[in-house]
């Protein structure tokens, strides 16, 4: 009788250690905020990077797209910045430029209606720098996809804005102080005038580097993380 009581009593404080802790857990999910979704009528602080290509290969330029109080669109690449103005057509459409193209949106995915536009992707800003402390390496390439460098890299510093840049890892060619976008790309500019306009999307850097005058000189790259 004595080992059916104790055995009774074991049980009794199993079960109620596991109603506690089933408690504490209810108690944590109540805490647990619903993740953020993209609204249409309330942007700021969403960008969209997209990749733009002429279909015969003579330049290739990326694109973020950075929404603006009183909708209106930054958008930011090598050249420069331009605030363009759009309108919202219904709950996943926007008309930019008066009508010069639509953006629709499809969860993380952004489309477009005209061509020459890929990998269109929609972006919550980080909190913090997603490139620092990073090294990346990868092939840079002409705008006729011809090879340019087999091998480059870029190293960005743990603290402050400031990127290394060479053919191999640990050679560093030269370093530069860049312009951060969104805690996610970057503008760097030469001291010769050339660009560079760098993007952290999808686990990989996309960069476009233009010489000053443009031209012929356009090259890109992507570049996987070490």
């Amino acid at each position: 009788m004595k080992t059916i009581k104790k055995s009774t009593n074991y049980c009794f404080l199993c079960l109620l250690l596991l109603g506690m802790v089933a408690l504490m857990s209810c108690s944590k999910d109540d805490n647990i905020q619903p993740e953020e979704t993209f609204d249409i009528n309330n942007p700021e602080g969403y960008f969209i990077y997209a990749k733009h290509f002429n279909p015969d290969g003579s330049y290739r330029n990326i694109y973020v797209y950075e929404f603006m109080p009183g909708k209106r669109l930054n958008e930011r690449n090598a050249n420069g910045d331009r605030i363009e103005t759009y309108i919202i057509l219904d709950d996943n459409t926007i008309n930019v430029g008066n009508g010069a193209f639509y953006l629709s949106f499809n969860g993380d995915l952004v489309t477009s209606n005209i061509g020459g536009i890929e990998d269109g992707t929609l972006i919550k800003a980080p909190e913090s720098n997603q490139m620092a402390g990073k090294t990346f390496t990868g092939t840079y390439y002409k705008a006729d996809e011809s090879v340019l460098h087999h091998n480059f890299f870029y190293s960005f510093a743990a603290g402050g804005n400031t990127v290394d840049a060479g053919l191999n890892v640990g050679t560093t060619l030269r370093t530069e102080n860049y312009t951060p976008i969104g805690n996610f790309a970057a503008r760097a500019e030469l001291e010769n005038g050339d660009v560079e306009f760098m993007v952290f999307v999808n686990g990989k850097l996309e960069v476009t580097y233009k010489t000053k005058g443009g031209g012929a000189g356009w090259y890109h790259g992507t570049f996987e993380k070490q």
